[in-house]
């Protein structure tokens, strides 16, 4: 779904809110998580903050979805200790 100025949640969210998709911090690849011969757009995201720091990130096919997993390791640095 999308605003009369074409834009969707997600355009808003990696826009204005400071957010990237972890695959934009880790370099290559689109993101598309479902199996396609010509995927045209994402299903699945994560995002962290812009500066974030990813370490790992990769899809992987399991038996439990049509979507590849998508799984990402995030440093959050001080603010994921408790």
């Amino acid at each position: 779904m999308t605003s009369s100025e074409g834009s969707n949640a997600m355009d808003v969210l990696l826009g204005k809110s400071g957010f990237v998709t972890a695959d934009e911090v880790v370099g290559g690849g689109k993101g598309y998580s479902f199996p396609s011969a010509s995927p045209d757009r994402r299903l699945d995201w994560i995002l962290v903050s812009s500066g974030g720091r990813v370490s790992d990130l990769e899809y992987v096919e399991s038996r439990l979805s049509d979507h590849l997993l998508t799984v990402a390791e995030i440093d959050c640095g001080s603010a994921g200790k408790r």
